[in-house]
């Protein structure tokens, strides 16, 4: 019998919905956890902390990909990177003193903003840029019924003719939580500050 892992039971207990198919669930649950599994391996350092913010940031964004609102996911998934993202970025380059002000002028910037300075700081990198503008592309697609916007950066299941039509890959969806979750780890990494020489 194989041993069901702490993350497998976080992820079914998210996606269980009231009155729901149990092996849709059971077939959702395991496909999160194995894109989770590729991302981050259970003997992975960062473990740990993937399975807090899965249970503590990411839960509304499982709790829709359970239930198959995956337009829903993917505005989710783009809010609380934004929302990291703007908390971290002000300890990257103030020190404690400054941290308040750069946090002030930062507070209405947006994710797709964010990022180049990130990536400038050593954070992430160009593929962790380009999952960014696809993420962002993706909620505005979204955000804004483009379904043209849409097709460029989901692979769908058909073609659709409106936003409710529009049928996003479960697998896809359920490869780029994981790859949130990881960008997310990227982002909190201690940064060492380079010293002036004098």
């Amino acid at each position: 019998m194989k041993r069901t892992t702490l993350l497998r039971l976080e992820i079914d207990f998210l996606v269980r919905q009231p009155a729901s198919d149990a092996v849709k669930e059971g077939a959702f649950a395991q496909e999160l956890a194995q894109a989770i599994d590729t991302r981050i391996p259970t003997r992975h350092c960062h473990r740990a902390l993937a399975e807090a913010l899965l249970h503590n940031y990411f839960d509304i964004a499982v709790q829709h990909y359970g239930s198959e609102h995956f337009s829903s996911v993917y505005s989710e998934l783009h809010a609380v990177l934004e929302r990291m993202a703007i908390a971290i970025f002000p300890s990257r380059i103030a020190n404690a003193a400054g941290v308040g002000i750069v946090a002030a002028l930062i507070e209405r910037r947006t994710l797709s903003e964010l990022a180049p300075h990130f990536l400038s700081l050593g954070q992430i990198d160009k593929a962790d840029m380009a999952f960014i503008s696809r993420l962002a592309a993706i909620r505005n697609g979204v955000a804004h019924r483009n379904l043209t916007l849409l097709g460029k950066h989901v692979h769908a299941t058909a073609p659709a003719h409106s936003i409710k039509d529009f049928k996003f890959r479960r697998g896809s969806t359920a490869q780029d939580i994981a790859s949130c979750i990881e960008l997310v780890i990227k982002l909190a990494r201690p940064f060492k500050r380079k010293h002036r020489a004098k």
